[in-house]
């Protein structure tokens, strides 16, 4: 029997305006007892909190002034990184403040920051006129991982291996895998490495890369524009698998977000990313997918080996079906799907949320459900 947990949760502060906003989990720690959530009240406005999974309580994890994104438990499990306006930062549970690692010219605009170990770790940052892959150590020692005229995007590890996606100077999008082999950032050229294009160069968009193996992972296909009368943007997720020694690829779904969410002052932060599909259970994606009708998201579950798709929220649509929230952005621990919130107004968190918190401390209600 699995649980599906949905969050409903209240704004913190009373004044602010009738703007949506957006609450939801990015991480755990302590066993899955402590839920990382992002609560976002603007775009300029983007707040941490820690969940305790036991007694419902919250507390702020960084200070206000800064705006977290791409956030990982570091691998000690003793705190998190996090990239803040473009500068990656570590924050430790037991100190009050966060750090910045000392990272500058000839390279910034941070992104994709992946750990290695506790010492090292990878991402992706701007060079010139491209943006390439990079590997650091906590002391800000930088090894190269990618010289091209061309883009080199949302890399993963695997082994001895890189895989990423580059985008060249026509607007052509590979998949690359390649050798594992840092060289000092100013070596222009690495040496006797020779890749391995798994994807020739499409016109069409390819993002959100995500390997599970030496032998097979994920990818995205974004459109080039909205769908024809409707302000919703239709993205595809693949299936990227090694058979006899080639690489093969099926798609598997198709999922339906507004542009408001992604696009515009009004987006969220994150743009896609928490809107991205789960691939955290062995052979099941859980995605959610805009519903016109409803005007609701659809929290779904894509079978690989079934190769058939399974609308979760069709079974309890009562539990949180009403115009003042909609579920986005699940994440998945063990038998638990947490699910953030959209909320269309500081009146529906008041009205959802109990009358036991400071702005310091805050409780937070969970509706609970079973799938059986």
């Amino acid at each position: 029997m699995k649980q599906y947990i949905f969050f409903i949760i209240c704004c913190l502060f009373f004044n602010q305006n009738n703007a949506q906003q957006f609450i939801y989990p990015v991480a755990d720690f302590e066993n899955g007892n402590q839920l990382m959530v992002i609560y976002q009240k603007s775009l300029e406005d983007v707040e941490l909190w820690i969940w305790d999974a036991t007694d419902h309580y919250a507390v702020k994890g960084l200070s206000s002034f800064l705006i977290p994104a791409n956030l990982r438990i570091l691998p000690s499990g003793k705190g998190f990184s996090f990239i803040d306006r473009g500068y990656i930062k570590i924050k430790e549970f037991e100190k009050r403040s966060a750090r910045t690692l000392p990272i500058y010219e000839p390279i910034g605009l941070f992104s994709n920051m992946n750990w290695i170990n506790e010492d090292s770790f990878y991402f992706v940052a701007r060079e010139g006129d491209f943006f390439q892959i990079f590997q650091s150590d906590l002391e800000a020692n930088i090894q190269r991982l990618t010289y091209d005229c061309a883009d080199a995007l949302y890399p993963q590890k695997t082994n001895y291996s890189l895989f990423y996606i580059k985008r060249d100077q026509n607007n052509q999008f590979s998949i690359i895998r390649t050798l594992w082999n840092p060289v000092p950032i100013n070596s222009k050229l690495i040496m006797s490495i020779e890749d391995e294009v798994i994807i020739e160069g499409t016109d069409e968009q390819l993002c959100f890369l995500k390997i599970i193996d030496d032998q097979k992972g994920f990818f995205i296909k974004a459109p080039l524009a909205k769908t024809d009368n409707n302000s919703v943007y239709l993205f595809s997720c693949y299936h990227l698998f090694c058979s006899e020694k080639k690489w093969v690829t099926k798609k598997l779904f198709d999922f339906k977000i507004p542009a408001q969410y992604i696009t515009g002052l009004q987006r969220l932060y994150e743009s896609i990313e928490p809107f991205l599909p789960n691939y955290t259970c062995k052979n099941l994606i859980y995605f959610v997918d805009w519903n016109n009708k409803s005007q609701q998201f659809d929290l779904s579950k894509f079978d690989i080996l079934q190769d058939s798709t399974e609308i979760i929220t069709n079974k309890q649509e009562n539990l949180y079906r009403c115009e003042s929230k909609k579920i986005f952005a699940p994440y998945i621990h063990k038998s638990k799907i947490h699910c953030g919130l959209i909320l269309e107004n500081e009146r529906n968190f008041s009205q959802l949320f109990q009358k036991k918190f400071t702005t310091e401390n805050v409780m937070f209600e969970l509706i609970t459900f079973d799938q059986k």
